[in-house]
């Protein structure tokens, strides 16, 4: 009966040990990375019906936002094989497995994501152009310039206000 005690204690101290070797002696590895004021890289998604999520991990909340292959998403931080990416105003979590690095590093689209009307402008933050744009209205991105958007909107080179947009 001693030999098995002594055997177990023996067991589980090796358990520990090899326990603790694979042990990050650092929390660094389990902090979120920041990849950049205003994001950092940008990824495509290479799966259908890719699930956002709360945080970083499927333990968290399904948020309800969906990606399908081929999305053009900015990261605004990684964290243990999770991307924080846009959806629509708020930001939410996809896992790094149904998305890879993207050759592109520039948006596609420029999205107004709050109640319209928003009001375009013939440059950054200069005259109103006059023309109003709604909710949800998507516009190919040409460029950007401080804390503004350079669209094209019917054939026109027009400015939108990234407090009203987001880019993906």
């Amino acid at each position: 009966m001693k030999r098995n005690f002594f055997q177990s204690l023996a067991v589980l101290a090796m358990v520990l040990f090899f326990a603790a070797s694979f042990t990050p002696l650092s929390s660094n590895t389990l902090e979120i990375e920041q990849v950049g004021k205003g994001g950092g890289f940008y990824v495509d998604v290479t799966g259908n019906g890719v699930r956002g999520r709360m945080g970083p991990g499927t333990d968290f909340q399904d948020t309800g936002a969906r990606y399908n292959k081929g999305d053009h998403l900015l990261v605004f931080s990684q964290k243990n094989g999770w991307y924080e990416v846009r959806y629509g105003e708020e930001t939410v979590w996809i896992t790094s497995q149904f998305a890879k690095r993207s050759s592109r590093q520039t948006p596609d689209y420029v999205t107004v994501s709050v109640e319209g009307p928003v009001r375009l402008r013939l440059s950054p933050g200069g005259k109103d152009s006059g023309l109003r744009v709604d909710f949800d209205e998507t516009f190919k991105y040409l460029g950007e310039q401080g804390n503004w958007y350079k669209i094209s909107y019917k054939g026109r080179a027009l400015w939108i206000s990234k407090d009203c947009s987001w880019a993906e």
